[in-house]
């Protein structure tokens, strides 16, 4: 392998990536002078020179033909994150494509590591130098970083550790890559035998060697060179950039254009270069952006890959396009960072309708990796003179709310870019002398010659940067200079499209109870903007509720217990507050309203009565809802005797109560409560059957006979009275007795009050005979003997 050719934006900049500590160093004499007004830390005391780290691939010699592909790849890549949506953008706002993500395909990386020991002398040893443990978690961090950043399409793996003695004198970097690629792992990466593969060299020098680390760029496979280490702290981040430039990542700077009432200048006029070079229109700092893994690194922060070079990689899709010229919208950006739940996406690619050049805008917030980022950390602003007025300062973003950055590519070289954050937002409202690399809330940036202006309305890490975005009348053939003032045709207002869904949480509901559906309405608009309106909830043609929605886009509608039974079809329809919002409706979500179920609970206050006795059995129904009191009260309940039903009774106050008849028979009887609601949302119910007895009712007998004498010769009459309480004419048969003999029967009439006269026989001979009634009872009395009553014959 030759010398290898080191790419550099500006031979003037010499900056390292990675610094330990909580400061940035590596600036040369010649870059840009820091700010005299505001403190800045030391420099470490270490830190890797990666000033000329990215070695350009040649097109020969190359044996795989991936290689020569790559350029028309990206290219191909990029013109698709653009336009994947064409075939739904009829149905987006006006001048708006929404990505949309494809299924991921890992490739595997497969990083083989050669430990090279380059001198004798130990002068020159780091203090840990890398062994095979070290490696191991390096590679697999290497492939946890690069795994997640990818959206699991890069698959590092570890493909093997060999060791290298080279004998030399001194350790020159350069010198020890030519040497160790040739012969490493038997020659498998000599003249760029990797190409194409996505197979990577990793060669790590037991000896500190200058600090060094480069790699090269793109090609698919490539080779990295680092005297820096594996720890993870500083050798770590390292490889992590290194390993960028092998898939084809240029560095990621921060540009300043050197003006006091415009922020940005056409992309020929922006170029890596010191701050102090006054021939570079927009000076870009080669590594400064510290927002992303391809620019510093300080005190082992692993920050994410900026936007443009995600989209570009295939590592991100979901992103906005606004091309489309005299337009306005408003698009809600979620943070790069957290998940793709805005409908915005994550990023917004801008096309400028007068220069064509495409601009890249998104939201960074301190969370996940980026909250390693020192822009987040607190730390004291790190700000750069351009000159005597300009200003250029990092390392101020607000932990709390984060912030939007607008970021542009520069072509490095093949299909190779590198980006730059530009500094647009006033550290002070209204004095552009003094700029920050991000726009905060209520800041704006306008592209060179009035092409667009993004302006922040708000920022949130839960709810996504709001940005209004308006883009230049008619489109032009050329580029407009910079600060042209020409009066641009106003934008036309563009009604974006609106969705809206609707959900219940719950299927069901009963009848008057108080645990009602609760249907969320969410309206979403097309370019992440928040809906403003109101929604109606609408059963069939009846609107149940009209609510307006809430910030979140959000109305939220409780169903009435009241709502009749039976299956309801509700949908929601959004009605918009402004023209610039369209109308739309749900569709139908079904919500079934079940009858309440109701309980009947019998009660006896007595387990048996007497026949015809007049304490008799009480029952006693009650009646409850298990969905409430809305379905109690109103209704009847049914007694029912032995299976026939015997009473109809009001409920009130939440019972009814029957009285068994005192004719109720001898025996053992059931009784039953069957409950009828009188509100048709309510189920009737029926009690488990209670039973009670009936026994015999007591009788008493008195026979009354002539208290004179009477004749042996003439009959005579008695007189037989049964009584029985409760029982006015009790029935069955009296027999007269005179000792054993029978000397009458009689059977009680109907309505004889229970008396009977009966006759009795002459006695042949005179004396006393007593004379018995017996009365022998029925079904319901029991019998009873009266007392003897004496009867003289003479």
């Amino acid at each position: 392998m030759p010398t290898p050719r080191y790419i550099r934006a500006s031979v003037a900049l010499v900056a390292a990536l990675v610094v330990t500590g909580g400061g940035v160093a590596g600036q040369a004499a010649n870059a840009a002078a820091p700010d005299p007004t505001v403190a800045t830390a030391a420099a470490a005391p270490t830190t890797p020179d990666l000033s000329e780290d990215m070695i350009a691939v040649p097109t020969t010699p190359v044996t795989a033909p991936h290689l020569h592909a790559e350029a028309v790849e990206v290219t191909t890549r990029e013109a698709a994150v653009m336009e994947q949506t064409t075939t739904a953008a009829a149905a987006a706002p006006q001048g708006s494509t929404k990505s949309a993500a494809a299924a991921p395909v890992a490739v595997v990386h497969r990083v083989s590591v050669s430990l090279a020991t380059v001198t004798a002398a130990t002068a020159d040893d780091a203090a840990t130098p890398p062994d095979d443990a070290s490696v191991t978690t390096a590679i697999q961090q290497l492939h946890d970083y690069w795994w997640e950043e990818s959206g699991g399409t890069v698959d590092v793996r570890l493909g093997g550790i060999e060791r290298t003695s080279l004998s030399k004198t001194t350790c020159d970097p350069s010198a020890v890559l030519d040497s160790v690629h040739t012969t490493a792992f038997g020659g498998a990466f000599a003249s760029y035998r990797w190409a194409g593969t996505d197979d990577h060299l990793l060669v790590l020098t037991r000896e500190t060697c200058g600090s060094a680390a480069f790699a090269t760029v793109g090609g698919g496979g490539g080779e990295i060179f680092s005297s820096v280490g594996t720890d993870t702290g500083l050798g770590v981040p390292v490889l992590l950039h290194e390993f960028g430039h092998n898939l084809g990542l240029g560095h990621a700077g921060a540009g300043m254009c050197r003006s006091s009432t415009a922020v940005d200048a056409p992309l020929s006029q922006y170029a890596h270069a010191a701050d102090k070079d006054t021939s570079v229109a927009c000076p870009v700092e080669e590594y400064g952006d510290f927002v992303d893994i391809m620019g510093y690194s300080v005190s082992g922060a692993r920050p994410h890959l900026s936007t443009p070079q995600r989209l570009r990689a295939g590592f991100q899709a979901d992103a906005t396009t606004l091309r489309e010229p005299g337009t306005r919208q408003q698009v809600t950006v979620g943070a790069l960072d957290g998940a793709a739940n805005t409908a915005g996406g994550r990023a917004v690619q801008v096309v400028d309708p007068l220069s064509g050049d495409t601009y890249w805008v998104e939201y960074r917030t301190a969370s996940g990796r980026d909250a390693t980022s020192a822009e987040f950390r607190g730390a004291t602003p790190r700000c750069s003179s351009l000159d005597a007025t300009l200003v250029r300062c990092a390392l101020n973003g607000d932990r709390a709310v984060g912030e939007v950055r607008v970021l542009r590519a520069m072509p490095l070289f093949g299909s190779a870019v590198s980006t730059a954050v530009v500094a647009a937002g006033p550290v002070k409202a209204g004095d552009l002398t003094r700029r920050d690399t991000h726009l905060d809330a209520g800041e704006s940036f306008t592209s060179t010659g009035g092409g667009f202006t993004v302006a922040v309305r708000s920022t949130s890490p839960s709810g996504g940067a709001v940005l209004d975005v308006s883009l230049a009348g008619s489109s032009s053939t050329g580029t407009a200079p910079v600060g042209d003032t020409t009066a641009k045709p106003a934008p036309k207002q563009v009604t974006a499209a609106t969705t809206t869904t609707l959900g219940a949480d719950r299927a069901r509901q009963t009848w008057g109870s108080s645990t009602t559906a609760t249907l969320t309405a969410t309206v979403a608009v097309a370019g992440g903007a928040k809906a403003s309106g109101s929604v109606a909830v609408l059963d069939g043609t009846t609107t149940l509720a009209t609510v307006p929605v809430a910030k979140d886009g959000t109305a939220t509608v409780r169903l009435p217990a009241s709502l009749a039974p039976g299956a309801h079809s509700l949908r929601a329809t959004f009605s918009p507050a402004a023209a610039d919002q369209a109308a739309s409706a749900s569709s139908t979500v079904v919500v079934t309203v079940d009858k309440a179920p109701t309980t009947t609970t019998l009660g006896l206050n007595a387990a048996s009565q007497v026949y015809g006795a007049s304490s008799r059995v009480t029952a006693t129904a009650s009646v409850v809802s298990t969905a409430g009191s809305a379905a109690t009260g109103a209704g009847t309940v049914a007694f029912s005797l032995d299976g026939t039903v015997v009473a109809q009774v009001a409920v009130s106050g939440g019972a009814a109560s029957w009285v068994a008849p005192a004719g109720a028979g001898v025996g053992s009887h059931r009784i039953t409560a069957a409950f009828t609601p009188s509100a048709a949302g309510a189920l009737p119910s029926t009690s488990a059957a209670l039973s009670f007895s009936v026994s015999k009712a007591p009788s008493s007998t008195a026979v009354s006979a002539p208290t004179v004498a009477v004749s042996r010769t003439l009959a005579t009459k008695v007189t037989v009275t049964v009584s029985v309480p409760g029982v006015v004419s009790p029935a069955g048969t009296v027999t007269l007795k005179s000792g054993s003999a029978t000397i009458g029967t009689a059977t009680l009439a109907a309505g004889s009050g229970g008396k009977v006269t009966m006759s009795v026989p002459a006695f042949r001979t005179a004396g006393n005979y007593p004379v018995v009634a017996v009365y022998s009872g029925d079904a319901n009395i029991a019998g009873s003997t009266s007392k003897a009553a004496s009867l003289t014959v003479r």
